[in-house]
């Protein structure tokens, strides 16, 4: 570096100032001082700058830049309405309605009529997942007695949601688990029957649990039209084969249908109380209009229901209700489950719960067990009677708008009991998958993001609209709009 030297300067000779303090001169050790050596350093970078100069260099910051920024055009004000604060019913309704932006944001991006598949959840139950995700952050393992109180909590409201006692109630990750928890689990025997709706209009997730039974020797006694409903009367006939279950969903996910569940229950306990044998269990898919459309479990004698959380509800994925009736628990093997399953988890002669939980195998995602509770409070605040007549107020909306554009619409409307939000549609002219497929996909186009994308589903050579309690009457009018251009 040219300093790392030994200094033998001599002092010079020449006059003397006679008054002058003599100094002696001191020799430099061999490394040089640490003011010696930033001296240096800041010479160099003076007379040869590099591209490092800047990090060695402090930027200072000015007083602008100490002041808080202001928010720019896409920064979003945190989300600060407390779902305690919300109005109950109808005024609750209408107060989403008025902040419908700030509830859902989604609805700024894109219309979304696809609440049959798996819209994006509210604020109300996102904010409950991220607050009690960093409150677990925080507070370590001292998070989990408030846990233990919220998932409680949602037990409860999921009970109430459905009138049935919380004891009644488990949490899955979706709805398939809870049925093959019903199908992997039920006291069968060879010979068993399971009726179900015909193969190639029932959802898989309500079909192949019941359909592996064969290997067991369970039988399956198929019922529905050519056009995938459901009718008392079939399951009635269905009846007089003395079933060991009768497995239906609450909404056809291919026709819009709500099955009569109540009527149907009210079948079964007949038949059980004139017939002295094993009884016949009453199972329901219940994701598609579960949170809009009520299922009272006991109006309706129904043993089992499983039901995401992802659809109707708007809780997101990855967790639902499992509902498992008191009476139907002593047809339940509790065998061979997990360690959560336990009186005691830290003992495994402890023996099984009494009660739905023990369906509960392992550690459950409770983040999202609360999230799903938050989104089942706000269901049962709004009131699943005053959501629901605000959902067929709007499918009566777009029904007779299609109609009034030559649209045929296959859902049944005539019966005010099977009406719901799922309204599939179609044209004699889509005579073929690759029309209805064009439609379907000219209606996602945005045009170079100069309209917003219209989400929906394609079924059967149909295109499926699920509109829920958030949708308008102007969005309506937008897809009639953009079909009448597509079509």
């Amino acid at each position: 570096m040219g300093i790392l030297r030994e200094d033998t300067t001599e002092p010079k000779e020449g006059l003397q100032n006679p008054g002058a303090r003599t100094e002696t001169p001191q020799k430099r050790g061999l490394f040089p001082t640490l003011t010696e050596v930033i001296s240096y350093v800041r010479a160099r970078l003076a007379k040869h700058p590099t591209p490092e100069t800047p990090i060695m260099q402090k930027t200072p910051v000015t007083p602008e830049e100490r002041k808080p920024q202001k928010e720019t055009s896409d920064s979003k004000p945190p989300f600060a309405y407390p779902l305690e604060d919300i109005p109950e019913g109808e005024d609750g309704i209408n107060w989403i309605l008025q902040h419908r932006e700030e509830v859902f944001p989604f609805v700024q991006k894109e219309i979304q009529f696809d609440n049959g598949g798996a819209p994006s959840p509210s604020k109300f139950c996102a904010k409950a997942v991220a607050d009690h995700s960093n409150f677990i952050a925080e507070q370590g393992y001292a998070h989990y007695s408030v846990t233990k109180q919220k998932i409680q909590q949602a037990r409860e409201e999921a009970g109430k949601l459905l009138g049935a006692d919380s004891s009644e109630i488990a949490f899955k990750q979706n709805t398939v688990e809870g049925l093959r928890t019903v199908a992997e689990r039920f006291n069968w025997q060879k010979g068993d029957k399971v009726v179900v709706l015909k193969k190639d209009k029932e959802y898989a997730s309500n079909f192949s649990p019941w359909e592996d039974l064969k290997r067991l020797g369970v039988e399956l006694v198929e019922v529905g039209d050519e056009n995938g409903h459901v009718t008392v009367a079939q399951v009635a006939e269905a009846l007089k084969q003395n079933p060991r279950m009768v497995a239906l969903s609450s909404i056809g996910w291919k026709t819009g249908q709500r099955v009569d569940l109540e009527a149907v229950g009210q079948l079964i306990k007949d038949h059980n109380e004139q017939n002295s044998g094993p009884k016949t269990r009453f199972c329901v898919d219940g994701i598609q209009g579960l949170g809009i459309h009520p299922i009272d479990v006991k109006k309706a004698n129904i043993d089992f229901l499983s039901a995401g959380g992802s659809k109707w509800l708007m809780a997101g994925s990855g967790k639902g209700i499992f509902y498992c009736s008191k009476d139907a628990m002593g047809e339940m093997r509790t065998t061979g489950l997990g360690a959560s399953s336990l009186k005691d988890f830290t003992k495994p002669d402890s023996g099984a719960k009494e009660n739905a939980s023990v369906f509960e195998d392992g550690t459950n995602n409770y983040e999202s067990i609360v999230g799903l509770g938050e989104a089942i409070r706000l269901a049962n605040k709004l009131g699943q009677k005053n959501l629901e007549r605000r959902v067929i107020e709007l499918s009566n909306y777009l029904v007779q708008q299609l109609e009034a554009k030559g649209f045929k619409v296959f859902s049944p409307r005539n019966n005010p009991k099977e009406k719901s939000g799922i309204v599939l549609f179609g044209k004699p002219e889509w005579d073929t998958p690759e029309k209805v497929s064009a439609t379907h996909n000219s209606l996602m186009d945005t045009k170079g993001n100069t309209v917003k994308p219209i989400w929906m589903s394609l079924r059967d050579g149909k295109i499926r609209a699920c509109v829920s309690y958030y949708n308008t009457k102007e969005e309506i009018d937008e897809l009639i709009g953009r079909l009448d251009v597509a079509a």
